[in-house]
């Protein structure tokens, strides 16, 4: 079985010439609360509410859709959140931010 997968320049990512490599990019094995006014800094130290969405940039860096959330984990493993939905009680997977567009 051929497994592969397109990369954002057009190009395949073939599984069977990678290593098998599982690491965890964010999180601390616990939830966040859903105010997260400290929710940026270290990527293995930061939390996740309700992670639904994973996007990677060409600069290497990571999109999260954490419920109403849009986080960036950096290549330098810090992560920032670039967009916040509020407080509602209905997740969103996408968001269209006029000034970074973020697509999931």
């Amino acid at each position: 079985m051929k497994v592969s997968y397109k990369k954002g320049d057009g190009s395949n990512i073939y599984l069977k010439h990678k290593p098998r490599v599982i690491l965890t990019a964010m999180g601390d094995g616990h939830q966040r609360p859903l105010d997260c006014s400290d929710c940026e800094g270290q990527a293995t130290k930061q939390r996740l509410l309700a992670p639904v969405a994973l996007a990677a940039a060409s600069d290497g860096s990571l999109y999260v859709g954490d419920f109403n959330l849009v986080r960036k984990i950096q290549t330098d493993g810090i992560v920032r959140t670039v967009c916040h939905k509020g407080f509602l009680s209905i997740p969103h997977v996408a968001q269209s931010a006029r000034w970074n567009p973020v697509y999931f």
